[in-house]
């Protein structure tokens, strides 16, 4: 459930184009990464990069400085207002 607050809050700062950094996330680098892949494969948005590498394919940068909400991320925000309540 957590990850999907953050994709909501996440879709809801590129809708507003806000400025997404993981310091306003209480989530680590690898989870940061893994919900910026998970928006990206769903087609949530677009422009996202992460960058990976090194012994385990860490995550070693996530950037959100050419992102865009794509049509799918604007029904997914409306789909889920819900967490806009908590």
């Amino acid at each position: 459930m957590k990850k999907l607050k953050c994709i909501y809050s996440i879709l809801m700062k590129l809708d507003q184009r806000g400025k997404i950094v993981q310091s306003d996330f209480d989530i680590d680098k690898e989870e940061w990464g893994d919900i910026a892949e998970l928006i990206l494969d769903e087609g949530l948005a677009k422009g996202i990069s992460v960058t990976r590498g090194g012994q385990g394919n860490k995550v070693q940068s996530v950037w959100y400085d050419n992102a865009k909400i794509t049509l799918d991320g604007l029904r997914f925000l409306e789909d889920n207002d819900a967490y806009s309540l908590e």
